[in-house]
């Protein structure tokens, strides 16, 4: 068994886990992607064509797709904010607070991507509330992921891939814009991960 002692886990770690409970935008922008008003069904197919894309489903896309996608869908003035709590093997679990702006964010969730491997997500949408013109909508969204990731336990010794499992519960607003495209103003997540070891 590889053991691993307490090490300080990169940023872009937490933040890969709790991303896909948010709302994970990764697909091209189509016509058919801008909306006249939010309904509970185009949040929700919007959460899951996005979460499909994250996983790889979605071939065709190239990371400059991908960038320009985010630029679209995530608010300038965006304040993603997550309570993290992380356990290594069987010692004590460790608490940490992530508040982070759209560029923070778009660069964390590009170097999670390229980390973890074997990741697989389940997210799942629990509530919607639509205000009543339609443009602004808070989302209760819990989300399971599972992956590996290369963790060393000294700075001597190559790092070995380590299975990580992650819950998340994310409360955001998304809005809707003038153009009629959805975009995330706002998320709040409590996320638990445990490392194996």
């Amino acid at each position: 068994m590889y053991m691993i002692r307490r090490t300080r886990i990169p940023t872009y770690i937490f933040l890969f886990f709790w991303t896909l409970g948010l709302v994970s935008p990764y697909s091209l922008l189509r016509a058919e992607d801008t909306h006249r008003i939010l309904t509970s069904e185009n949040i929700k197919s919007f959460i899951l064509k996005t979460t499909e894309i994250s996983l790889g489903k979605e071939r065709s896309m190239s990371a400059d797709d991908i960038q320009k996608y985010l630029e679209r869908h995530i608010d300038d003035d965006v304040r993603f904010k997550s309570t993290i709590v992380y356990r290594v093997g069987d010692m004590p679990s460790e608490q940490t607070s992530i508040v982070l702006k759209k560029a923070e964010y778009m660069e964390n969730i590009k170097k999670g991507a390229q980390t973890l491997q074997d990741y697989d997500s389940q997210v799942t949408v629990r509530d919607v509330k639509i205000s009543s013109d339609g443009r602004r909508a808070t989302v209760l969204t819990e989300s399971r992921e599972t992956g590996t990731m290369p963790i060393a336990p000294d700075d001597h010794t190559p790092p070995q891939y380590v299975p990580v499992q992650g819950t998340s519960t994310c409360n955001q607003v998304l809005t809707l814009d003038g153009e009629g495209i959805i975009r995330i103003y706002s998320a709040v997540c409590s996320t638990d991960i445990r490392f194996e070891g």
